[in-house]
Formats: structure tokens, C-alpha cells, sequence
């Protein structure tokens, strides 16, 4: 008879393996290991592994059979599925693979440098300016009289165009209007 071997967790965000007993929860071990599962709005606020927030979501593959424990009714309420589970209700049979949720100021790994944007070079010329329009000539005051006239006559038009649509929209409404009531006027006469 030989020595059960020890299941491992492999935290893969964290780059850590760790044997651990069979019939601990994935957020234990996280903790002792220094890795915060918990993804609150406020750091400190959640419900200290009863499955009851769902903050500690993490994505759980299983490397062999019945690794973790079943799924239970906290987990359902929270909606996981697919390997997402809550590591304060996720029990460790057998050799898995977590991944937590990526990012905060307590992850182990250091963050990788992003180098600014590029600066856009200064412009060697500055753009060329759009020709200026000619003044009218003074004799061209029959031109200016035919625009007067046909800006008017386009803002008439649009007024007019918008009291037809007010007036079409309060036929419609009195239709609705009318429909509803004839319905309530059915219900009335079906309940007497």
C-alpha cells in the first residue's frame, strides 16, 4: 500500500505550484500562499469564504478526473459554469489548474513596463490655407436680393414641414388614445 501522492495547484497568473491536502478550498490555499482571490470594490469587503459574494470567482481546469468537488447551489446562484467556480466553495481532490482574476497592487509577478505612446513629430510645414473667397463687386446687388428671398422661403418650408409632423404625431396619439380605450371599455362590459 503507498502514500496517496499530494494533489497540486497550479496558480497560473502567479506562476506558483503548490502540493496541497486533498479536501481544502482553492481560496485557503491561495491565502496562505500570499495570493489575494478576491476581486471587491472595497479591499476587505466580502463574505470571508461562505460563498455568499461571489467575489473570489476564479476559472478552475481540472488535470485529472473528479479534481475539484461538485458544483454546489452557492455557485449556481453566482452563475458559474464552464470551469468558473468560487474558490471559497471549490474543494481540491486532485491536480488543477487555477487562474485568477489578473491585476491589483498584491500579485506577485511584477507588472510589465509599458513604454508611452509615440509623440506625433512636429509638422515640418504648417498646412497650406484655403484660398480666400472674392468679396462681390459692387454692381452685384441683384445676386444678394435672390439669396434673401429663397433663405426665407426654405425656413417657411421646414416650419411647415414640422407642424406636419406635430399634427401627424397627435393623430397617432389620439388613435392610441382611442384604441386603449376601447379595449379597457371590452374588459368593462366582459367583467359586468
Amino acid at each position: 500500500m503507498g502514500i496517496a501522492a499530494m494533489p497540486k495547484i497550479k496558480f497560473v497568473v502567479e506562476y506558483q505550484d503548490l502540493d496541497v491536502q486533498a479536501g481544502r478550498s482553492v481560496r485557503e490555499v491561495a491565502l496562505e500562499a500570499g495570493i489575494y482571490p478576491n476581486r471587491e470594490f472595497f479591499r476587505g469587503f466580502n463574505c470571508g469564504g461562505r460563498g455568499l459574494c461571489g467575489t473570489c470567482k476564479v476559472w478552475v481546469h481540472e488535470l485529472s478526473d473528479k479534481a475539484t468537488s461538485a458544483p454546489n447551489n452557492r455557485e449556481r446562484f453566482h452563475g458559474m459554469g464552464d470551469g468558473r467556480r468560487l474558490a471559497c466553495q471549490t474543494r481540491v481532490n486532485g491536480d488543477v489548474e487555477v487562474t485568477t482574476f489578473p491585476g491589483g497592487d498584491d500579485r506577485l509577478a511584477q507588472g510589465r513596463h509599458i513604454d508611452p505612446a509615440p509623440q506625433r513629430p512636429p509638422d515640418p510645414e504648417p498646412p497650406a490655407k484655403a484660398p480666400a473667397k472674392k468679396a462681390p463687386a459692387k454692381g452685384d446687388d441683384k445676386a444678394d436680393e435672390k439669396k434673401a428671398p429663397a433663405k426665407a422661403d426654405k425656413k417657411a418650408d421646414d416650419k411647415k414641414a414640422d407642424d406636419k409632423k406635430a399634427d401627424d404625431k397627435k393623430a397617432d396619439d389620439k388613435k392610441v388614445d382611442d384604441k386603449v380605450d376601447d379595449k379597457v371599455d371590452d374588459k368593462k362590459a366582459e367583467q359586468a
